[in-house]
């Protein structure tokens, strides 16, 4: 499943998702993924050290990625639409 749609489930509201987003990307840590499977197979990322602006520009964008097709069986999914 996306990581938006995991914050879409999880949050309420934009500003909820945002600022979690923003948190985690300062300060990452495993009590606190949303994807904890994600942190098992790539490891936790590292601490962003951009200005808050630039994380809340980062946080923003993968709010607005939310599609509610993906990750349910009726997304894209591989070929379709695509090339081979």
């Amino acid at each position: 499943m996306p990581l938006a749609n995991r914050y879409h489930l999880k949050f309420q509201t934009k500003k909820e998702g945002m600022n979690h987003i923003v948190a985690y990307l300062k300060s990452p840590n495993k009590n606190s993924a949303i994807d904890p499977q994600a942190i098992t197979r790539f490891g936790l990322m590292p601490a962003l050290t951009l200005p808050d602006a630039e994380l809340r520009a980062v946080a923003e964008w993968v709010w607005d990625q939310y599609n509610p097709n993906m990750g349910m069986g009726q997304g894209m999914g591989r070929g379709a639409g695509m090339n081979r």
